[in-house]
């Protein structure tokens, strides 16, 4: 009777114990989110815009090279009227993933859903093409491409490119 006693007396005790101190509620911790419009893109930038949330301090927005976003870099926009953010430096013709969540304090809402883009490849510079070696032969070359992995070359002897030919090359 007294084992009982004393595990019912350890009972009640830690029960006014988890009573008497505060709980915070979930409810008031969680924060409205936002959700991406728009994503464009250009051969080294994207410009992530996303849905205006007036009751938010601001957003982060999170830009990786994979779904899960492991090594993701985090941009905080810190303006609740700011619905846009232009990331540059990328790399040209690489796919990279972007999601938006919003903060109010130290609160913070889930991530909205998560959106793909690839960037476009970069410009070719350095096209050479010399002729005069014969009537149907041509020498083309131009500068490598960073992150290409192959070119393509369309040419026709008519300025439409009525029945045009291609040519695959992996290297310039």
């Amino acid at each position: 009777m007294k084992k009982i006693s004393k595990y019912l007396a350890f009972l009640i005790a830690v029960i006014m114990i988890f009573s008497i101190s505060p709980v915070k509620s979930l409810a008031a911790s969680r924060i409205s989110g936002t959700s991406i419009s728009s994503v464009a893109r250009t051969k080294d930038t994207v410009k992530v815009t996303w849905k205006k949330n007036s009751k938010i301090t601001g957003y982060y927005v999170q830009i990786a090279t994979n779904s899960k976003f492991k090594k993701a870099k985090t941009y905080k926009v810190t303006k609740s009227s700011t619905t846009s953010l232009k990331i540059s430096k990328l790399t040209p013709n690489k796919r990279y993933y972007v999601r938006v969540r919003t903060y109010k304090g130290k609160s913070k809402s889930s991530w909205s859903k998560s959106k793909s883009v690839t960037t476009r490849f970069a410009n070719l510079t350095g096209l050479k093409v010399e002729t005069g070696f014969s009537d149907d032969k041509a020498k083309v070359s131009w500068n490598k491409v960073s992150n290409a992995s192959g070119y393509q070359i369309k040419y026709s002897e008519y300025k439409n490119y009525k029945d045009a030919k291609t040519i695959d090359r992996k290297s310039t």
